[in-house]
């Protein structure tokens, strides 16, 4: 799984509240096809709650398949993690974890229980984000 492309965005414009948008990589190795609905992942740092994402209208095909996210972060939180040396190369190392699934506006239990089973591991690189909104001296790197 990899987040492949990502945008912060200033003004309340996006869906969901979100502050960013992008595409996320997820791969399915089985022939089946699973329609989640709106999906939404708890994300974290190191156990530090950073915000959620969510997964419009998400339906898991077979094969390397790429979808749209939107991302509601606690940008306070972020920021303060990306000024602690385990994250000044301006990398997120997030934890996913599974909320719920929503599809036709009812909840899917089976499939929320499924998502909440396990956490998932993505990297999300901020430092291009951040110098395309004018906050590209929040992170300056890692001194040797």
């Amino acid at each position: 799984m990899a987040i492949t492309d990502f945008s912060l965005v200033l003004n309340n414009t996006l869906p969901y509240n979100a502050n960013g948008v992008g595409r996320i990589m997820i791969p399915n190795p089985t022939v089946s096809i699973f329609e989640f609905g709106n999906v939404t992942l708890d994300m974290s740092v190191a156990g530090i709650g950073v915000g959620n994402l969510t997964l419009p209208n998400f339906t898991l095909r077979p094969g390397n398949e790429t979808y749209p996210l939107y991302s509601t972060s606690n940008q306070t939180a972020v920021l303060d993690l990306l000024q602690e040396s385990a994250y000044c190369s301006g990398v997120l190392p997030l934890e996913l974890k599974g909320k719920q699934s929503i599809y036709n506006g009812q909840e899917l239990p089976y499939f929320s229980a499924a998502l909440q089973a396990g956490v998932l591991p993505v990297s999300l690189d901020l430092k291009g984000p951040l110098q395309a909104i004018g906050f590209g001296s929040v992170v300056k790197g890692c001194s040797a």
